[in-house]
């Protein structure tokens, strides 16, 4: 077991704290040491390690009690920061009681109000700020590090842009300058630069990630919301031939898997 927890994601002591409080019948008190994020993860696993152990079942229960405070705790934050209704912007995808909206950020003042002198649309990066608005009865999990920007290059295959963590964001804001665009289309991802991080980059590091998509947790009848940031090199005219592709959610309480969710950026490309 020496390594399984760290490959399977978790950062904090508690999931090897747990493995030996459980052979003594003594977990509770263990759980509280876990992230939001770890208690997901954990409560997928003990699906996978026992169906019907009545221990594991309770257990499970109480995980999914703690993610579930946890994402309405996010959703509770998200008014302070914007109030749209999801249902008017016209880039959206919805099944299975689950809708999600974008809003590409396309006003160069959009960044200066939130970022300052220096943003990431100066960058070549663009800022979507998606939606999600669960009408279920179940919280759902959203995985954010498989979602993409789709791309298309005409009849070249499509580019699958990642997103770019905060971090990564500070380093092509405040390392590569605002470079002019490159003629034709670009070739998608672009590597990060090299440099030294000072209180300028920490500074704007932890803007970006303000107005990040955060949680990963959707609560149940509950709305969250952030940005997703992708390197378009200054090409922002793509968006009108790009999807979001968001392949991997979950309904936290039963682990039922939910279709893809494809939403065209055509209708809210334009300015």
């Amino acid at each position: 077991m020496r390594g399984y927890y760290k490959r399977a994601g978790f950062t904090s002591s508690a999931p090897k704290m747990i493995a030996r409080r459980r052979r003594h019948g003594a977990t509770h008190s263990a759980l509280l040491h876990l992230t939001p994020e770890e208690a997901t993860r954990y409560t997928q696993m003990t699906q996978v390690w026992s169906a019907h152990d009545p221990k594991m079942i309770r257990l499970r229960k109480l995980l999914t009690f703690i993610a579930l405070l946890a994402a309405v705790a996010a959703a509770a934050c998200a008014p302070a920061r914007a109030q749209v209704d999801p249902t008017s912007l016209p880039a959206h995808d919805s099944h299975q009681k689950l809708l999600v909206a974008v809003q590409p950020w396309l006003d160069p003042a959009q960044y200066k109000d939130r970022f300052g002198k220096k943003s990431p649309y100066d960058a070549g990066i663009v800022a979507l700020d998606v939606y999600f608005r669960n009408d279920n009865d179940s919280p759902i999990h959203v995985d954010l590090s498989t979602v993409r920007l789709v791309v298309a290059q005409g009849d070249e295959d499509p580019q699958h842009v990642e997103a770019l963590t905060p971090e990564d964001v500070a380093d092509r804001v405040l390392l590569n300058g605002a470079d002019a665009p490159s003629p034709g289309r670009p070739r998608l991802p672009i590597g990060n630069p090299k440099g030294d991080h000072d209180k300028q980059w920490t500074a704007l590091a932890d803007s970006v990630r303000a107005a990040s998509l955060s949680s990963d947790l959707i609560p149940p009848h509950g709305t969250v919301h952030g940005c997703l940031y992708f390197d378009l090199a200054h090409h922002f005219g793509l968006l009108h031939d790009s999807q979001l592709y968001i392949p991997d959610l979950t309904f936290l309480v039963d682990n039922q898997v939910l279709l893809f969710f494809e939403v065209d950026l055509a209708p809210a490309s334009k300015p």
